[in-house]
């Protein structure tokens, strides 16, 4: 048999206080957000890519599959300079 859900109060007066901490913790949590969206959006841009270069290439179509592979190429290079230009290289 499931318990019972019990609705949690609200603390009050401590949620409302912002301490230093909670706030570079929220910034930072923030931070790790918008580089899971930027790696998810180009995800999304190599994956369209991607089947656009195996489309192309199975109509012989060598031109257009020749741009997507370009553009996957830029992707992976975009992707993988903002991934190591936030490194720090002399620790």
């Amino acid at each position: 048999m499931a318990k019972p859900k019990t609705h949690k109060k609200p603390r009050i007066g401590m949620d409302n206080k912002k301490s230093p901490k909670s706030k570079a913790l929220k910034k930072k949590l923030t931070k790790k957000h918008q580089r899971r969206e930027g790696k998810k959006e180009s995800k999304v841009e190599e994956n369209f890519l991607f089947s656009n270069f195996l489309k192309h290439l199975g109509e012989k179509n060598y031109s257009a599959a020749n741009k997507y592979l370009r553009g996957i190429v830029e992707a992976k290079l975009k992707s993988k300079i903002a991934q190591f230009a936030t490194q720090n290289i002399f620790e």
